[in-house]
């Protein structure tokens, strides 16, 4: 709801999906408002802060939009994938001792042993002290990268496969 507001196509779309979402409207209007005022006083200052280059500025804002729309939609469709692997785990299992009888899953393994022991004891979740969480670190206070559900299968098929 907050980030929709600094871009141009959800900034149109978001009312619609909070209602059919039924969310609660002073949640909605707590979120749009915030959203309204981070997007409106970023927007003034970056226009005053460009001064006569306001028309570079507005070209670099809507770039700047069309990455976090980006951002936002690879978000949904990781998200929708991770539930799509949950559901479909023993099937995907299956697929997954085949492909790592393949040919070139056996070259890989035989040509990285170390990295992908490494690799294997990094998301392994029955290690207590990694939780299979810790593949990546962000050093800029974001979450981990590719602790999704559906990382972590791709990784422990080319590892962990006998």
């Amino acid at each position: 709801m907050f980030l929709g507001r600094f871009t141009a196509a959800l900034r149109v779309m978001i009312p619609g999906l909070a209602g059919m979402a039924r969310m609660h409207y002073r949640t909605f209007l707590l979120y749009n408002v915030a959203g309204g005022a981070a997007w409106a006083t970023g927007m003034v200052l970056l226009g005053y802060l460009a001064g006569a280059s306001w028309q570079q500025a507005a070209h670099w804002a809507s770039r700047i939009g069309l990455a976090l729309l980006a951002l936002i939609v690879l978000g949904l469709a990781l998200r929708l994938a991770a539930r799509a692997t949950r559901r479909r785990a023993d099937r995907l299992r299956a697929v997954g001792d085949r492909v790592a009888a393949t040919a070139p899953v056996g070259w890989v393994r035989r040509r990285f042993p170390t990295q992908l022991g490494w690799l294997r004891r990094r998301v392994d979740p029955l290690r207590p002290q990694h939780n299979g969480q810790l593949l990546f670190r962000c050093h800029a206070g974001l979450p981990p990268v590719g602790t999704s559900p559906a990382c972590r299968w791709v990784v422990m098929l080319v590892c962990c496969r006998a």
